[in-house]
C-alpha cells in the first residue's frame, strides 16, 4: 500500500539517515521492519557504519544517474538500492553491511508535511531511543518536539489552521534497551478495533 514515510537515524548530533519510503509505512509494515532490525539485526554494525554515511549532492546524483532512463531505472536501483523509494526499512540492513559507508539521499524535510509523510521512524543513538511519529497533524508542535520549527512552504499563505498540516507528531518512544515485542508494538500503535482480533 502506498503509505509514505521517513526513516531516520541520528548519531553524533546529526541525521545520518533520512530515508524516504513510498510503501507500507504503517507500524504493521515498515514500523515492524525497523523494530525487527533493532531486535535481531546487527545493531553494532549500524552504529559503526552509519557514521561513515553521507548525503549525496544533487550534482553527484545527476552524475551517478547518467546513462539511466525510465526504461532501465530498475538496473540503477538494483545497483544502488539505497536510492530507491522501495527500500523502506531495509535501509538499516544496507547501512549495517556497508563497512565503507553509503551515499544517501537526505529526505529529512519530508517530515515537515504530515499530509504526505504519514509515519516517521527515528532511531536516535544519542538518546538511545526508537521514536514513532504520526502524520495528518493539524496541531502546531511545541518547542521540545523533534520537528518543531520545520515549515512546509505549501502552507505559507494558509490562514485557517484546519487547512494546515504541521510536521509529524510524536506518537511513542521506546528505549533501545527495552524494546517491545511485535505484538506489544502493534497493540500500542495500531490497536485493533473493538471486537477485532490482534494481528496474526
Amino acid at each position: 500500500m502506498g503509505t509514505r514515510h521517513m526513516i531516520g537515524v541520528v548519531s553524533g548530533g546529526k541525521y545520518r539517515v533520512a530515508q524516504y519510503g513510498q510503501w507500507d509505512g504503517y507500524p504493521s509494515g515498515q514500523g515492524v521492519g525497523v523494530l525487527e532490525f533493532l531486535t535481531d539485526g546487527n545493531l553494532d554494525a549500524l552504529k559503526r557504519n552509519v557514521l561513515k554515511c553521507s548525503f549525496i549532492s544533487d550534482d553527484e546524483y545527476k552524475e551517478l544517474t547518467k546513462g539511466y532512463t525510465n526504461e532501465n531505472a530498475g538496473q540503477f536501483f538494483d545497483k544502488y538500492p539505497q536510492f530507491s523509494r522501495d527500500t523502506g526499512s531495509d535501509i538499516l540492513k544496507l547501512v549495517s553491511q556497508a563497512e565503507d559507508g553509503l551515499k544517501l539521499v537526505d529526505d529529512y524535510e519530508f517530515a515537515a508535511d504530515s499530509l504526505f509523510c504519514e509515519w516517521a521512524y527515528i532511531i536516535d543513538f544519542d538518546k538511545n531511543t526508537f521514536e514513532i511519529y504520526e502524520g495528518f497533524n493539524n496541531t502546531p508542535l511545541e518547542a521540545h518536539d523533534r520537528f518543531f520549527g520545520m515549515v512546509c512552504s505549501r502552507y505559507a499563505d494558509k490562514k485557517n489552521s484546519s487547512d494546515i498540516y504541521y510536521p509529524v507528531k510524536l506518537k511513542k518512544v521506546f528505549s533501545l534497551c527495552d524494546l517491545p515485542t511485535v505484538e506489544e508494538f502493534l497493540l500500542e500503535l495500531e490497536p485493533p478495533d473493538e471486537g477485532e482480533e490482534l494481528y496474526g
